[in-house]
């Protein structure tokens, strides 16, 4: 598949998919990177971008999920690309996810890394960092409605 540069202008379509592989990094290429420089986090791309809606597929390793909305990836050689549908790894997808299947939009500004794993059958696992702060207010409105309420004393304490 031809990548769309972010330069899409008007009218023109916009990009299909953007995940890891679609950006150029294969896993046996991402597997030469860890396996020669086992102990540093390896920047692959960044993405950010807003999700309105989640597609459930049946993936290689169980079920995954594919975010729709619009995103832009910038990759660790400074191409960026456009997309309407976002593969992120697992380990990041899981809050997108639930915030989008209650019915609100999702912002995400994340650097995807590849990490040496001995116990990995690919031999590394993606690491994600975010970029922007999650939003709290739910957990601060609960908070505030709870107060100063001590947690229940534990037997034998």
């Amino acid at each position: 598949m031809a990548r769309k540069p972010a330069s899409a202008t008007p009218g023109e379509e916009l990009g299909g998919k953007i995940s890891a592989k679609e950006l150029g990094y294969a896993k046996a290429d991402i597997m030469a990177l860890v396996l020669a420089d086992r102990d540093s986090e390896h920047f692959l791309y960044r993405v950010i971008g807003q999700a309105s809606d989640v597609q459930a597929y049946d993936g290689e390793y169980g079920e995954g999920f594919g975010l729709m909305g619009q995103f832009e990836a910038t990759t660790r050689d400074g191409e960026t690309v456009i997309g309407t549908t976002l593969y992120l790894p697992n380990i990041a997808q899981n809050l997108v996810v639930s915030a989008v299947r209650s019915g609100n939009t999702a912002g995400l500004a994340m650097d995807v890394y590849a990490v040496f794993d001995e116990e990995a059958a690919t031999s590394y696992v993606f690491k994600v960092r975010s970029l922007i702060e999650p939003d709290r207010s739910a957990i601060e409105q609960l908070k505030q409605q709870i107060g100063s309420t001590p947690l229940p004393a534990l037997p034998g304490k």
